[in-house]
Protein backbone atom coordinates (compact mmCIF):
# COMPACT_ATOMS: atom_id res chain seq x y z
CA UNK A 1 0.00 0.00 0.00
CA UNK A 2 2.90 2.65 0.61
CA UNK A 3 4.35 1.55 -2.86
CA UNK A 4 1.36 2.12 -4.16
CA UNK A 5 0.82 5.22 -2.71
CA UNK A 6 4.38 6.39 -3.30
CA UNK A 7 3.38 5.76 -6.97
CA UNK A 8 0.16 6.97 -7.46
CA UNK A 9 0.50 9.64 -4.79
CA UNK A 10 -3.05 9.25 -3.60
CA UNK A 11 -4.55 8.07 -0.33
CA UNK A 12 -6.95 4.38 0.66
CA UNK A 13 -9.42 6.15 0.34
CA UNK A 14 -8.62 7.17 -3.21
CA UNK A 15 -8.06 3.75 -4.00
CA UNK A 16 -11.45 2.81 -3.50
CA UNK A 17 -13.07 5.47 -5.20
CA UNK A 18 -10.92 4.44 -8.46
CA UNK A 19 -12.00 0.22 -7.52
CA UNK A 20 -15.54 1.41 -7.88
CA UNK A 21 -16.02 2.11 -11.88
CA UNK A 22 -19.38 4.00 -11.09
CA UNK A 23 -17.87 6.12 -9.68
CA UNK A 24 -14.42 6.35 -11.73
CA UNK A 25 -17.20 7.60 -14.94
CA UNK A 26 -18.24 10.39 -12.30
CA UNK A 27 -15.43 12.60 -13.65
CA UNK A 28 -17.48 13.17 -17.11
CA UNK A 29 -19.57 15.58 -15.78
CA UNK A 30 -16.78 17.54 -14.00
CA UNK A 31 -15.67 17.87 -17.44
CA UNK A 32 -18.79 19.92 -18.49
CA UNK A 33 -17.93 22.16 -15.80
CA UNK A 34 -14.47 22.72 -17.48
CA UNK A 35 -15.86 23.75 -20.71
CA UNK A 36 -16.73 26.98 -18.95
CA UNK A 37 -12.94 28.04 -20.08
CA UNK A 38 -14.48 27.34 -23.62
CA UNK A 39 -16.71 30.26 -22.78
CA UNK A 40 -13.50 32.65 -22.21
CA UNK A 41 -11.84 31.51 -25.77
CA UNK A 42 -15.56 31.80 -27.38
CA UNK A 43 -14.07 29.15 -29.61
CA UNK A 44 -18.05 29.63 -31.13
CA UNK A 45 -17.22 32.97 -32.29
CA UNK A 46 -14.18 31.58 -33.83
CA UNK A 47 -16.52 29.88 -36.26
CA UNK A 48 -17.95 33.09 -37.01
CA UNK A 49 -16.79 33.17 -40.15
CA UNK A 50 -19.45 31.60 -42.00
CA UNK A 51 -21.96 34.68 -41.12
CA UNK A 52 -18.93 36.84 -42.08
CA UNK A 53 -18.85 35.41 -45.77
CA UNK A 54 -22.52 36.63 -45.63
CA UNK A 55 -21.26 39.71 -45.29
CA UNK A 56 -18.64 39.39 -47.70
CA UNK A 57 -21.49 38.51 -49.98
CA UNK A 58 -23.05 41.81 -50.01
CA UNK A 59 -20.57 42.86 -52.67
CA UNK A 60 -22.63 40.50 -54.84
CA UNK A 61 -25.37 41.94 -53.75
CA UNK A 62 -23.26 44.73 -55.68
CA UNK A 63 -22.57 42.87 -58.52
CA UNK A 64 -25.79 42.16 -58.89
CA UNK A 65 -26.68 45.72 -59.26
CA UNK A 66 -24.58 45.88 -61.32
CA UNK A 67 -26.09 42.90 -63.22
CA UNK A 68 -29.04 45.03 -63.49
CA UNK A 69 -28.47 45.81 -67.19
CA UNK A 70 -29.26 42.75 -68.29
CA UNK A 71 -32.72 43.47 -68.60
CA UNK A 72 -31.50 45.74 -71.64
CA UNK A 73 -33.42 43.41 -73.63
CA UNK A 74 -36.73 44.46 -72.18
CA UNK A 75 -35.42 48.01 -73.56
CA UNK A 76 -34.97 49.58 -69.94
CA UNK A 77 -30.48 49.21 -69.60
CA UNK A 78 -28.57 51.67 -71.58
CA UNK A 79 -24.97 50.35 -70.68
CA UNK A 80 -25.82 46.84 -72.47
CA UNK A 81 -26.78 46.88 -76.13
CA UNK A 82 -28.94 43.97 -77.31
CA UNK A 83 -27.52 41.16 -79.23
CA UNK A 84 -27.97 41.96 -82.95
CA UNK A 85 -28.63 38.62 -85.31
CA UNK A 86 -26.32 37.79 -88.21
CA UNK A 87 -27.76 39.41 -91.00
CA UNK A 88 -29.70 36.70 -93.53
CA UNK A 89 -28.20 36.96 -97.44
CA UNK A 90 -31.18 37.51 -99.02
CA UNK A 91 -31.46 36.55 -103.50
CA UNK A 92 -32.69 39.23 -105.59
CA UNK A 93 -33.26 39.36 -109.06
CA UNK A 94 -31.27 42.79 -109.17
CA UNK A 95 -28.22 40.47 -108.40
CA UNK A 96 -28.32 38.42 -111.23
CA UNK A 97 -26.82 39.05 -114.85
CA UNK A 98 -28.91 42.27 -116.30
CA UNK A 99 -30.07 40.01 -118.93
CA UNK A 100 -31.78 37.21 -117.09
CA UNK A 101 -34.05 40.38 -115.19
CA UNK A 102 -37.44 40.88 -116.44
CA UNK A 103 -37.82 43.99 -119.14
CA UNK A 104 -40.56 46.52 -118.29
CA UNK A 105 -42.50 45.68 -121.41
CA UNK A 106 -43.06 41.99 -120.64
CA UNK A 107 -43.83 43.12 -116.73
CA UNK A 108 -46.47 45.42 -118.55
CA UNK A 109 -47.84 42.29 -121.13
CA UNK A 110 -47.93 40.44 -117.95
CA UNK A 111 -50.46 42.94 -116.05
CA UNK A 112 -52.50 43.69 -119.19
CA UNK A 113 -53.15 39.86 -119.77
CA UNK A 114 -53.86 39.73 -115.99
CA UNK A 115 -51.58 36.98 -114.91
CA UNK A 116 -51.55 38.22 -111.83
CA UNK A 117 -54.79 38.39 -110.33
CA UNK A 118 -55.64 34.91 -108.03
CA UNK A 119 -59.00 33.34 -106.73
CA UNK A 120 -60.57 33.91 -103.76
CA UNK A 121 -58.96 29.91 -102.89
CA UNK A 122 -55.59 29.35 -101.85
CA UNK A 123 -53.86 26.47 -101.57
CA UNK A 124 -51.43 26.07 -98.91
CA UNK A 125 -48.63 25.07 -101.14
CA UNK A 126 -49.48 27.98 -103.34
CA UNK A 127 -49.07 30.82 -100.43
CA UNK A 128 -45.15 31.28 -100.86
CA UNK A 129 -46.27 32.96 -104.42
CA UNK A 130 -49.01 34.79 -103.20
CA UNK A 131 -48.16 38.80 -102.80
CA UNK A 132 -51.28 40.01 -100.83
CA UNK A 133 -55.19 39.51 -100.75
CA UNK A 134 -57.68 42.24 -101.86
CA UNK A 135 -60.39 43.96 -100.10
CA UNK A 136 -62.64 41.28 -101.94
CA UNK A 137 -60.63 38.20 -101.48
CA UNK A 138 -59.05 38.00 -104.72
CA UNK A 139 -55.39 37.11 -103.97
CA UNK A 140 -52.55 38.40 -105.98
CA UNK A 141 -49.58 36.37 -107.85
CA UNK A 142 -46.20 37.70 -107.02
CA UNK A 143 -45.20 38.29 -110.98
CA UNK A 144 -41.76 38.14 -109.85
CA UNK A 145 -41.40 34.86 -108.62
CA UNK A 146 -43.36 34.27 -111.77
CA UNK A 147 -40.73 35.60 -114.11
CA UNK A 148 -37.87 33.97 -111.72
CA UNK A 149 -40.07 30.19 -112.67
CA UNK A 150 -40.05 30.83 -116.12
CA UNK A 151 -36.49 31.08 -116.33
CA UNK A 152 -36.14 27.44 -114.38
CA UNK A 153 -38.39 26.00 -116.11
CA UNK A 154 -36.89 27.06 -119.49
CA UNK A 155 -33.38 25.74 -118.13
CA UNK A 156 -35.28 22.57 -117.12
CA UNK A 157 -36.37 22.28 -121.27
CA UNK A 158 -33.27 23.19 -122.45
CA UNK A 159 -31.55 20.29 -120.27
CA UNK A 160 -33.38 17.76 -122.71
CA UNK A 161 -31.18 17.75 -125.36
CA UNK A 162 -33.70 15.63 -127.89
CA UNK A 163 -36.93 18.77 -128.16
CA UNK A 164 -39.29 15.63 -128.98
CA UNK A 165 -38.65 13.92 -125.82
CA UNK A 166 -41.07 16.78 -124.32
CA UNK A 167 -44.73 16.39 -124.32
CA UNK A 168 -46.93 19.56 -123.83
CA UNK A 169 -50.51 19.14 -122.48
CA UNK A 170 -53.68 21.04 -122.34
CA UNK A 171 -56.86 20.20 -121.26
CA UNK A 172 -58.36 22.99 -121.38
CA UNK A 173 -59.79 24.93 -124.52
CA UNK A 174 -58.27 28.22 -123.42
CA UNK A 175 -54.47 26.61 -123.71
CA UNK A 176 -54.82 24.18 -126.62
CA UNK A 177 -54.01 26.73 -129.19
CA UNK A 178 -51.21 27.78 -127.12
CA UNK A 179 -50.06 24.46 -126.77
CA UNK A 180 -49.92 23.50 -130.64
CA UNK A 181 -47.41 26.60 -131.29
CA UNK A 182 -45.68 26.83 -128.53
CA UNK A 183 -44.73 22.95 -129.72
CA UNK A 184 -44.08 24.11 -133.16
CA UNK A 185 -41.60 26.88 -131.87
CA UNK A 186 -39.75 24.40 -129.85
CA UNK A 187 -39.92 21.39 -131.41
CA UNK A 188 -41.70 19.49 -128.24
CA UNK A 189 -44.64 17.05 -129.23
CA UNK A 190 -48.26 18.53 -128.24
CA UNK A 191 -51.68 16.79 -127.23
CA UNK A 192 -54.36 18.99 -127.15
CA UNK A 193 -57.83 18.40 -125.77
CA UNK A 194 -58.66 14.70 -124.11
CA UNK A 195 -55.70 12.35 -122.69
CA UNK A 196 -55.69 9.29 -123.34
CA UNK A 197 -55.12 7.06 -120.20
CA UNK A 198 -52.17 4.63 -120.08
CA UNK A 199 -50.06 6.92 -122.64
CA UNK A 200 -47.32 6.67 -120.54
CA UNK A 201 -47.67 3.50 -118.79
CA UNK A 202 -49.10 1.07 -121.18
CA UNK A 203 -47.09 -0.06 -123.55
CA UNK A 204 -49.11 -2.23 -125.52
CA UNK A 205 -51.03 1.24 -126.46
CA UNK A 206 -50.13 2.74 -129.91
CA UNK A 207 -49.60 6.17 -128.49
CA UNK A 208 -47.43 4.81 -125.94
CA UNK A 209 -44.37 7.05 -125.66
CA UNK A 210 -41.68 7.79 -123.05
CA UNK A 211 -40.94 11.43 -122.68
CA UNK A 212 -37.96 12.85 -120.53
CA UNK A 213 -40.41 16.03 -119.27
CA UNK A 214 -43.85 16.84 -119.17
CA UNK A 215 -45.26 20.45 -119.02
CA UNK A 216 -49.36 20.71 -118.27
CA UNK A 217 -51.45 24.01 -118.24
CA UNK A 218 -53.82 23.02 -115.41
CA UNK A 219 -52.44 20.54 -112.41
CA UNK A 220 -56.26 19.57 -111.84
CA UNK A 221 -57.54 19.61 -115.09
CA UNK A 222 -54.28 17.63 -116.35
CA UNK A 223 -54.21 15.29 -113.34
CA UNK A 224 -53.94 12.13 -115.59
CA UNK A 225 -50.92 12.87 -117.11
CA UNK A 226 -49.09 14.28 -113.67
CA UNK A 227 -49.91 11.14 -112.00
CA UNK A 228 -48.53 8.55 -114.92
CA UNK A 229 -45.34 11.07 -114.96
CA UNK A 230 -45.17 10.03 -111.52
CA UNK A 231 -45.19 6.26 -111.79
CA UNK A 232 -42.39 6.37 -114.38
CA UNK A 233 -40.47 9.05 -112.77
CA UNK A 234 -40.99 12.20 -115.42
CA UNK A 235 -40.39 15.72 -114.19
CA UNK A 236 -43.09 17.42 -114.66
CA UNK A 237 -43.53 21.60 -114.99
CA UNK A 238 -47.15 22.79 -114.37
CA UNK A 239 -49.01 26.32 -114.84
CA UNK A 240 -50.24 26.75 -111.27
CA UNK A 241 -53.05 28.96 -109.99
CA UNK A 242 -53.73 29.93 -106.37
CA UNK A 243 -55.86 27.19 -105.94
CA UNK A 244 -54.13 24.52 -107.72
CA UNK A 245 -52.71 21.34 -106.16
CA UNK A 246 -49.31 21.00 -106.55
CA UNK A 247 -49.10 17.05 -105.86
CA UNK A 248 -46.58 15.50 -108.35
CA UNK A 249 -45.22 18.92 -110.13
CA UNK A 250 -41.77 19.40 -109.87
CA UNK A 251 -41.38 23.03 -111.19
CA UNK A 252 -44.77 25.10 -110.69
CA UNK A 253 -45.27 28.75 -112.09
CA UNK A 254 -47.64 30.52 -110.29
CA UNK A 255 -49.48 32.41 -112.89
CA UNK A 256 -53.55 32.69 -113.64
CA UNK A 257 -54.47 29.45 -115.71
CA UNK A 258 -57.91 30.41 -116.42
CA UNK A 259 -57.52 33.26 -118.98
CA UNK A 260 -56.99 32.93 -122.37
CA UNK A 261 -54.59 35.90 -122.95
CA UNK A 262 -52.83 34.88 -119.75
CA UNK A 263 -52.26 31.07 -120.95
CA UNK A 264 -51.15 32.13 -124.40
CA UNK A 265 -48.42 35.10 -122.86
CA UNK A 266 -46.94 31.86 -120.53
CA UNK A 267 -46.36 30.23 -123.33
CA UNK A 268 -45.12 33.04 -125.56
CA UNK A 269 -42.49 33.94 -122.63
CA UNK A 270 -41.34 30.51 -121.94
CA UNK A 271 -40.76 29.60 -125.98
CA UNK A 272 -39.15 32.81 -126.25
CA UNK A 273 -36.93 32.27 -123.12
CA UNK A 274 -36.41 28.73 -124.70
CA UNK A 275 -35.15 29.94 -127.81
CA UNK A 276 -32.98 32.75 -126.04
CA UNK A 277 -31.16 30.06 -124.22
CA UNK A 278 -30.25 27.60 -127.42
CA UNK A 279 -29.01 30.66 -129.27
CA UNK A 280 -31.65 30.33 -131.70
CA UNK A 281 -33.28 33.98 -131.28
CA UNK A 282 -30.36 37.08 -129.91
CA UNK A 283 -31.61 39.05 -126.61
CA UNK A 284 -30.51 42.03 -128.40
CA UNK A 285 -33.43 41.76 -131.37
CA UNK A 286 -36.93 41.05 -130.75
CA UNK A 287 -39.17 37.83 -131.44
CA UNK A 288 -41.16 38.00 -134.47
CA UNK A 289 -43.32 36.16 -133.66
CA UNK A 290 -46.28 38.00 -132.26
CA UNK A 291 -48.11 37.08 -128.59
CA UNK A 292 -51.31 37.26 -130.38
CA UNK A 293 -50.74 34.37 -132.25
CA UNK A 294 -50.83 31.96 -129.20
CA UNK A 295 -54.36 33.31 -128.01
CA UNK A 296 -57.49 31.36 -127.84
CA UNK A 297 -60.01 32.32 -130.88
CA UNK A 298 -63.51 31.74 -130.58
CA UNK A 299 -65.41 30.41 -133.25
CA UNK A 300 -67.30 32.97 -133.84
CA UNK A 301 -64.63 35.44 -134.04
CA UNK A 302 -62.91 33.24 -136.69
CA UNK A 303 -65.66 32.69 -139.15
CA UNK A 304 -66.32 36.47 -138.51
CA UNK A 305 -62.38 36.56 -139.66
CA UNK A 306 -62.72 33.86 -142.63
CA UNK A 307 -66.05 36.01 -144.17
CA UNK A 308 -63.80 39.08 -144.09
CA UNK A 309 -61.04 37.70 -145.78
CA UNK A 310 -63.10 36.25 -148.41
CA UNK A 311 -64.91 39.27 -149.16
CA UNK A 312 -62.44 42.06 -148.51
CA UNK A 313 -61.88 42.86 -152.03
CA UNK A 314 -65.33 43.11 -152.81
CA UNK A 315 -65.88 44.96 -149.73
CA UNK A 316 -63.00 47.41 -150.38
CA UNK A 317 -64.82 48.00 -153.86
CA UNK A 318 -68.21 49.13 -152.35
CA UNK A 319 -65.94 51.53 -149.60
CA UNK A 320 -64.39 52.99 -152.64
CA UNK A 321 -67.25 53.18 -155.00
CA UNK A 322 -68.89 54.94 -152.24
CA UNK A 323 -66.27 57.71 -151.76
CA UNK A 324 -65.76 58.32 -155.57
CA UNK A 325 -69.18 60.83 -155.64
CA UNK A 326 -70.73 62.43 -158.94
CA UNK A 327 -67.46 64.61 -159.53
CA UNK A 328 -64.81 61.86 -158.58
CA UNK A 329 -65.35 59.67 -161.61
CA UNK A 330 -62.92 57.48 -162.83
CA UNK A 331 -61.68 56.96 -166.07
CA UNK A 332 -63.85 54.78 -168.88
CA UNK A 333 -66.68 55.28 -167.17
CA UNK A 334 -69.67 56.51 -169.05
CA UNK A 335 -70.47 60.19 -168.45
CA UNK A 336 -73.58 59.40 -167.61
CA UNK A 337 -73.00 58.27 -164.75
CA UNK A 338 -75.32 59.02 -161.57
CA UNK A 339 -75.72 58.09 -157.74
CA UNK A 340 -79.30 57.45 -158.26
CA UNK A 341 -79.76 54.16 -160.26
CA UNK A 342 -83.29 55.36 -160.48
CA UNK A 343 -82.87 58.12 -162.46
CA UNK A 344 -82.51 57.69 -166.56
CA UNK A 345 -79.35 57.62 -168.07
CA UNK A 346 -78.38 60.51 -170.45
CA UNK A 347 -75.36 59.53 -171.93
CA UNK A 348 -74.38 57.61 -175.44
CA UNK A 349 -76.22 54.56 -174.24
CA UNK A 350 -79.23 56.30 -173.34
CA UNK A 351 -81.89 55.12 -175.89
CA UNK A 352 -80.39 52.58 -177.48
CA UNK A 353 -82.63 49.32 -177.35
CA UNK A 354 -81.23 46.44 -178.82
CA UNK A 355 -82.28 45.72 -181.94
CA UNK A 356 -85.22 43.04 -181.95
CA UNK A 357 -85.65 43.03 -178.63
CA UNK A 358 -89.04 43.13 -177.10
CA UNK A 359 -90.18 46.10 -174.89
CA UNK A 360 -91.96 44.23 -172.46
CA UNK A 361 -92.23 40.67 -171.19
CA UNK A 362 -95.11 40.13 -172.39
CA UNK A 363 -94.43 40.87 -176.38
CA UNK A 364 -93.04 38.65 -179.10
CA UNK A 365 -89.44 39.71 -180.36
CA UNK A 366 -89.38 41.71 -182.88
CA UNK A 367 -89.15 39.66 -186.99
CA UNK A 368 -85.69 40.22 -187.96
CA UNK A 369 -83.91 40.38 -184.51
CA UNK A 370 -81.25 38.18 -183.53
CA UNK A 371 -83.23 34.81 -183.08
CA UNK A 372 -85.04 35.58 -186.43
CA UNK A 373 -83.80 32.53 -187.93
CA UNK A 374 -84.67 30.33 -185.28
CA UNK A 375 -88.12 31.21 -185.15
CA UNK A 376 -88.36 30.98 -189.08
Amino acid sequence: MSQFQSKSGKGASDFKSVGKPAKAAAPAPSKGKDVKPAKDAKPAKAAAPAPSKAKDAKPAKAAGKDFKPAKAGKGKGKDVKPATPAPVKVVRASQFPAVLNAQEDDMQKMLACQTHIGTRNLEVSMEPYVWKRRSDGVHIINIGKTWEKIQLAARAIVAVENPSDIVVVSARPYGQRAVLKFATAIGAHAISGRFTPGTFTNQIQAKFMEPRLLIVTDPRLDHQPLREASYVNIPSVALCHTDSPLLHVDIAIPCNNKAKHSIGLMYWLLAREVLHLRGTLSRATPWDVMVDLYFYREESDRQAEDQAQSFGGQVEGAQDAGEWGANNVPEGVAAGYTDNWGTPSTGEWAGETGEGAPTGWDQTPVQGGWDAEATA
